[in-house]
C-alpha cells in the first residue's frame, strides 16, 4: 500500500476557544482519512481532496459557533430520516 498523505487535524484546534462544546468521534477522523485518499490517490486529485477536507473542517469549525445552524433533520415514525 502507498504512503499516503495525513490530514493535518490541528485546523480544528482554534476553535476551541469558542462558546460551545463540540465533540468530535473517533469515527470521523478514519471515516475523513478514507475519503481524502479515496479521492487523492484513487481519483487521482490531492487538490480536491485537500479542497473537500478543509471545507468540512471549516463547517465543523462554524458549528462551534452556530451549533443551530444547518438544515434539521425530520422524523418519521419516531425516527430521524432525512434532511427538510
Amino acid at each position: 500500500m502507498a504512503d499516503r498523505g495525513k490530514i493535518p487535524f490541528q485546523s480544528l484546534q482554534y476553535a476551541q476557544t469558542m462558546k460551545y462544546k463540540l465533540t468530535i468521534s473517533p469515527q470521523f477522523y478514519i471515516d475523513i482519512q478514507e475519503i481524502y485518499d479515496y479521492i487523492s490517490k484513487d481519483l487521482s486529485n490531492p487538490k480536491v481532496a485537500s479542497n473537500l477536507v478543509i471545507n468540512v473542517l471549516k463547517k465543523i469549525s462554524i458549528l462551534k459557533s452556530f451549533p443551530y445552524s444547518g438544515q434539521q433533520l425530520i422524523k418519521l415514525n419516531g425516527e430521524l430520516t432525512d434532511y427538510i
